[in-house]
């Protein structure tokens, strides 16, 4: 299963993603723009920012995935572990985790994990 795509799938519907023992992608409304030099507009849409303090379980994620996949809850919890592993192994080797049509989560000079947004993808459905 792909998590990536999954966790992706529910920043759509849901303001709030937490990967268990890894972090959550908080999504935040941002208005309307115009590009001063462009002269372009930017649609409202929902900006996704990483934030590694949010590790606790609130089950969205696995809940998911257990209805989709028909498994159970620690069975879920299995591939979202998993998921993790691989990642923060990605990360680690290379400072970057590139996510298909999503985003690429790497560390800053800081060690700060930093989520760099699709700019193609626009989570905000009402846009």
């Amino acid at each position: 299963m792909d998590i990536a795509k999954h966790i992706s799938d529910l920043l759509f519907e849901h303001d709030c993603v937490v990967v268990p023992a890894f972090g959550g992608f908080v999504a935040n409304y941002a208005p309307a723009a115009v590009h001063p030099i462009l002269h372009t507009f930017d649609p409202p849409s929902k900006k996704i920012v990483f934030n590694k303090n949010l590790q606790n379980n609130d089950g969205l994620l696995a809940d998911s995935i257990c209805r989709i996949k028909k498994i159970n809850f620690q069975e879920a919890s299995k591939i979202i572990a998993s998921f993790v592993e691989n990642a923060q192994k990605e990360i680690a080797k290379g400072g970057k985790l590139i996510i298909e049509k999503w985003c690429v989560l790497f560390t800053d000079a800081e060690e700060n994990w930093q989520c760099e947004q699709d700019k193609n993808t626009n989570y905000l459905t009402d846009s």
